[in-house]
Order: structure tokens, then C-alpha cells, then sequence
């Protein structure tokens, strides 16, 4: 009985570890009642050390099952770590909005694509779907990014434009983008300044960019997405730069104008330039 409590006080998952440390345990105290002298404080000593080993192994055997059972589970001999494994993937994100054009009059989808693969992506396309109450699908539209390609860990926005809306359209989804792996990084052209600002309800962005490549790059495209206070995407717009030109020579600079309109961007907060090209 008296073994029995002194292991059930410190439990150990393993059967073979559980059962030679109760072994060692009964042949000790079968030592103590025997009629020959010997030293009890030696006994006390092993037992504590057997009970110490015991612990030990209880946790590095919890460990091997833990890890066993989830992959990124990291062992150390002092703490548990967990990592958050993120797979590669490319995604939409969730600050997308929509809004009818009181100029056009078409359905415009906003928002977002990230690339978290480890590769340059490129041909992107993104595909909305319009849905009535009954989640039945009424229409779909699709559209390419206006950059060429997406470097890994980058966004960029997308507008999805719906010419003819279904009156009984309720809510939309977003249908799995397609996109090759692989292309042309986009060059390093710096956007060197810009200004906001508004006339009545439309927004203009009016800056300047600069060709750091040491070779021209051509189809220079600024990209500009507009958020509100709440980081939804409430405008993305493209446009070329200013004089016709679709190049920057090496060390050059160019201007750009980009128009929002069609919507109240008043409450617009802040927003970002992007500029794609082509390198030869």
C-alpha cells in the first residue's frame, strides 16, 4: 500500500517506465526490512532519484506524443513552443466593399489580393459571382489585376465592374483566383511624391516617380487603392503616366494624374501607390 501511494502521488504515462520504477521501489523497501544493517538515508536518496528520473521521462514521452499528433508541435527541454504554421497561398482579403457608379451606373467590387507563396505570381485573374437571397447565382464577372505580376508577401487591389446588375442580386463571393507561378519581378521605380485632394465628392492624386532600374522600363502603370477609416478599399485605379509615355529611361522621371469618381470619396483616410512595369 505504501508503494502503491508513493507512485500513484507521482504518475507516469509509460507502463514500462511505471512498472520497473514500482520493481526498484518494492526491492528497496524488501532492503529496509531486512535484519542487516543498512543505511535508510541511502534508500531515501535512490527513491528520490528514481521518482526524479521517472518525472523526466513522463514529460519527454508527453512531448513525443504531442508531437506525434500535431507536426509543428517543437520540443525543448525547458518550455513547449507552438509556431503557427501559414500555408503559401494566394488569397482575397477581407476589406473588400462594393458600390453602384452614379456616373456609369455599373456594380463595382473592390478590394484586395495577397501573395504569401515564396514565388512571383503573374496572369491573375480574380472572378466575383452575384447571388439572390435563395443563394442561387445570377452573374459573374471576372478581371486581371492591373499589375503584371505580384512579388511574394505583396498586395494589390482589383475592381471587378458588373455593365448589367440583376435587380435581385443580394450578396457576392469571390470565386478561386487564377494565376501562373512564375514572371517578371516588377522593377524598382520610386514614387518620389504625391498629393490628394478633392473637387465635390471626386478624389484626384496627381505625384511623381522615378526609374531606379539601370535599364528603361516600359508600360509604366501607377496603381493607386484608396481606403476609409474602417481599411476597406473604397477605390482602385490605374492610369499611365502624363505626355503619352509608357517608358522611364534609366535615372528618369515621369508624372502621373489618378482619377476617383463615381462614388463619394470624401470619407476617404488614407491610400497607396504601386507602380508596375516591364523590364526588358
Amino acid at each position: 500500500m505504501r508503494i502503491n501511494r508513493l507512485i500513484n502521488k507521482y504518475p507516469i504515462r509509460s507502463g514500462n517506465v511505471r512498472l520497473s520504477i514500482r520493481n526498484c521501489i518494492t526491492s528497496l523497501f524488501s532492503l529496509m526490512r531486512l535484519r542487516r544493517p543498512f543505511p535508510k538515508g541511502l534508500v531515501l536518496l535512490i527513491l528520490t532519484a528514481l521518482l526524479s528520473i521517472g518525472y523526466s521521462n513522463r514529460d519527454v514521452l508527453a512531448a513525443r506524443e504531442s508531437r506525434t499528433s500535431q507536426n509543428y508541435m517543437i520540443f525543448s527541454p525547458v518550455v513547449y513552443k507552438q509556431s503557427t504554421y501559414i500555408p503559401e497561398r494566394v488569397y482575397i482579403l477581407e476589406n473588400h466593399s462594393s458600390y453602384k457608379s452614379s456616373s456609369s451606373g455599373y456594380l463595382h467590387i473592390l478590394g484586395e489580393i495577397q501573395n504569401d507563396r515564396h514565388d512571383i505570381i503573374s496572369n491573375v485573374v480574380i472572378t466575383a459571382t452575384l447571388y439572390n437571397k435563395e443563394k442561387k447565382a445570377l452573374a459573374s464577372e471576372s478581371t486581371p489585376l492591373y499589375l503584371n505580376s505580384l512579388m511574394p508577401g505583396v498586395k494589390t487591389c482589383f475592381d471587378i465592374t458588373f455593365t448589367e446588375i440583376p435587380s435581385n442580386w443580394s450578396t457576392y463571393e469571390f470565386d478561386t483566383s487564377s494565376y501562373t507561378i512564375g514572371g517578371k519581378r516588377q522593377p524598382d521605380i520610386a514614387v518620389t511624391g504625391s498629393i490628394p485632394s478633392l473637387d465635390d465628392d471626386d478624389l484626384e492624386i496627381t505625384g511623381s516617380v522615378r526609374n531606379d532600374e539601370s535599364v528603361r522600363v516600359e508600360c509604366v502603370r501607377p496603381v493607386g487603392t484608396i481606403y476609409n477609416a474602417s481599411d476597406q478599399v473604397i477605390g482602385c485605379q490605374d492610369t499611365y503616366l502624363n505626355g503619352s509615355y509608357t517608358y522611364i529611361n534609366k535615372g528618369s522621371t515621369g508624372s502621373f494624374t489618378l482619377m476617383y469618381y463615381g462614388r463619394d470619396y470624401t470619407k476617404w483616410k488614407y491610400y497607396r501607390i504601386q507602380v508596375g512595369g516591364i523590364l526588358p
